[in-house]
């Protein structure tokens, strides 16, 4: 269990290459993520894992491995595993010219052709939507948001202990691989009078693993309106957003959470959400100025 290896300096577990094979092999990658991830140190590979794992991604996980490892292996276009060095070219010696033979002439160098806006708005915009893809939105939930419950001022000894019976079971279902049951509990302690900020968080937490967007970010909104400091209410209400496509949204709370309970492995979510922020924000500036150039096209008729 990962969850039990001593931590390093960075939060991560310590482990051998054998331990980290191990955990590689329990996950749905093809030949070349897994040729990729044995590339880097034992510790490399599992903090590309734990990012898997922190952003809840199931589909394309191939795909983002791949692009993850050689990020970090600064090959990114590279899918060779062996990469072969280049050969040396032998420099080519020009023939001097005799006294009889004049030296032929320089050719002039042909000029690039110029692009017109149109054409360099084209390609921006073609750049821009290779950029744009993102491979792990999730649809809004049909199913309805649940109840934020209340928190009982003086809860019983028989409340008190039904809490902690469910918080138990909750936890064994999810350690068991249940989250519909661990749900189930949660929503009992919540409904029950234990609704307290924490407990709406772990459910969100728990209902965006279930592909529930919606849900998990009314329960962390709820959640903040009893702990405004409670980093980690932003932190999953902010990859609720990104999981939505709400970048601007998403920034905004990771933002917040970083400040509030730092986290080195929602880093690289947080810049993702920029860039995607950046590329908006590019576009709407070409839409907006291709509309005053269609405006003034009109005008001067």
């Amino acid at each position: 269990n990962v969850c039990e290896k001593t931590l390093n300096a960075q939060g991560f577990p310590i482990m051998d290459s054998s331990e980290v094979c191990a955990e590689m092999s329990c996950l749905p990658l093809d030949h070349e993520a897994l040729a990729l991830l044995r590339r880097l140190r034992p510790q490399e590979a599992l903090q590309v894992l734990q990012q898997v794992s922190i952003q809840g991604i199931n589909n394309n996980m191939s795909s983002y491995i791949k692009i993850k490892v050689r990020s970090k292996l600064g090959d990114p276009d590279n899918t060779d595993e062996d990469p072969k060095m280049p050969q040396p070219v032998p420099a080519k010696t020009e023939p001097r010219p005799s006294a009889a033979t004049p030296a032929p002439a320089t050719p002039e160098p042909t000029p690039e052709p110029v692009k017109r806006p149109a054409e360099e708005a084209l390609e921006e915009a073609n750049e821009d939507d290779s950029e744009d893809e993102d491979f792990d939105l999730l649809p809004e939930e049909k199913e309805p948001t649940l109840g934020s419950g209340f928190i009982e001022e003086e809860p019983t000894e028989k409340q008190l202990e039904a809490f902690g019976r469910w918080k138990q079971e909750a936890q064994d279902s999810l350690e068991a691989g249940d989250v519909k049951t661990s749900l189930e509990r949660l929503t009992e302690v919540i409904e029950g009078g234990g609704g307290s900020a924490l407990m709406l968080t772990k459910r969100g937490e728990l209902l965006l693993k279930e592909r529930r967007p919606l849900a998990a970010i009314q329960d962390c909104s709820a959640a903040l309106q009893l702990n405004p400091d409670l980093g980690k209410a932003y932190r999953v209400r902010g990859i609720a957003h990104r999981k939505l496509g709400k970048y601007k949204v998403a920034k905004s709370d990771l933002a917040q959470a970083q400040n509030l309970d730092f986290d080195e492995g929602v880093s690289f979510i947080e810049k993702f959400v920029s860039e995607k922020v950046r590329l908006e924000e590019r576009r709407r500036k070409r839409h907006h100025l291709g509309n005053q150039r269609n405006v003034l096209k009109i005008w001067c008729r």
